[in-house]
């Protein structure tokens, strides 16, 4: 224990071994912005399978969250299954098909062998979400 003196009043601070004052919580992880977001959908019933499986399909939960729901003005948990699946779909065609999107050059690699990287990731993250979801 360390006594500090601050003018005319005497303090006591309670240091740990190395000098210096604790850090606060250090065993408590600090939660993710997905995961208090997943915990408001289930305090209110809307949190369904399809939609806490989005987290493992970057891009399509933002298509679904940022594009789709700032057109309809809607939140993720408003879409239906079908609706969603078929939103995936569409994002598997922007890969597959030269119809002008980005999402098709960057997998022939013409912006570089990075972005194609990343292109394959996405594209199979996108694939897997609809083998897991589209038969249901």
């Amino acid at each position: 224990m360390m006594d500090l003196v601050v003018g005319t009043e005497k303090r006591t601070n309670n240091f740990n071994r190395g000098g210096q004052p604790p850090q606060g919580n250090r065993g408590n992880k600090m939660k993710s912005d997905k995961e208090i977001w997943l915990e408001g959908l289930e305090k209110v019933g809307r949190a369904r399978p399809i939609i806490k499986g989005l987290d493992k399909c970057f891009v399509l939960e933002h298509q679904i969250q940022f594009v789709m729901g700032a057109d309809d003005e809607k939140e993720v948990w408003e879409y239906t299954d079908q609706e969603i699946i078929d939103e995936a779909k569409y994002m598997k065609s922007k890969y597959d098909e030269d119809i002008g999107f980005d999402e098709f050059d960057m997998m022939m690699g013409e912006y570089g062998k990075d972005d194609q990287k990343i292109a394959r990731k996405e594209y199979n993250e996108v694939k897997r979400f609809i083998k897991k979801w589209g038969n249901k």
